[in-house]
């Protein structure tokens, strides 16, 4: 049988213990310190990438508003457009004016100016006005058809009124033109003199094969 016996003394034990207890908490509150402060780190860069992703989105969803206006600008533009096409090609398949006006340059009396030629082109402007186009044209010698007239207002000055009753008695004459009337005649400073400016109004109709 065998005694042992203990040769430490017992407040070094208890010295150690504590030891060991202090030091164990000492790693548990700076691993937890570590723990926080890594927390608080990632909260904080988490939350910067949250707002610089909101400020972006912010600046995409302007800038998105922005091209959705100047789309809707650009497509009122490119039907105000179509339209105005439209309605020249319209105007050129009733009325070829390019051939009209050489005509008329040609027959006008020499001491005529026009100054301005206007054309009431509401009536193709309309679906209804088409439809009544296209019912409203009857056939003509030679198997043409007539186009459905157009009002044609005429503006110019004249050298004097004998002149003007030429340029009045030349329209009735021309093959197109139709119901001239004088609207409007009067004496102006023209120049170094007088001239009478005046204003017709007509009825264009255009033979069309």
């Amino acid at each position: 049988m065998s005694t042992s016996v203990n040769l430490v003394p017992l407040v070094c034990l208890h010295a150690r213990a504590r030891a060991k207890r202090r030091n164990t908490w000492t790693f548990l509150t700076l691993g937890a310190g570590v723990f926080v402060l890594s927390v608080w780190l990632v909260s904080g860069t988490a939350s910067s990438a949250v707002n610089s992703a909101s400020r972006r989105l912010g600046e995409a969803q302007a800038r998105q508003l922005a091209l959705n206006h100047e789309l809707a600008d650009a497509t009122g533009a490119r039907t105000a457009l179509i339209d105005q096409l439209r309605l020249l090609s319209d105007l050129q398949q009733e009325q070829p004016w390019a051939r009209r006006l050489a005509v008329l340059a040609a027959e006008i009396p020499p001491g005529v100016v026009l100054t301005q030629v206007t054309v009431d082109a509401r009536a193709l402007r309309s679906p209804a006005s088409s439809e009544r186009n296209t019912s409203a044209a009857v056939a003509g010698p030679a198997g043409r058809r007539q186009s459905q007239p157009l009002t044609v207002q005429l503006s110019g000055v004249a050298v004097d009124h004998d002149e003007l009753a030429r340029l009045i008695e030349t329209l009735r004459r021309s093959e197109g033109w139709g119901q001239v009337e004088l609207t409007r005649a009067d004496r102006r400073p023209f120049l170094n003199g007088l001239a009478v400016a005046f204003q017709l109004q007509c009825e264009s109709r255009e033979a069309t094969p």
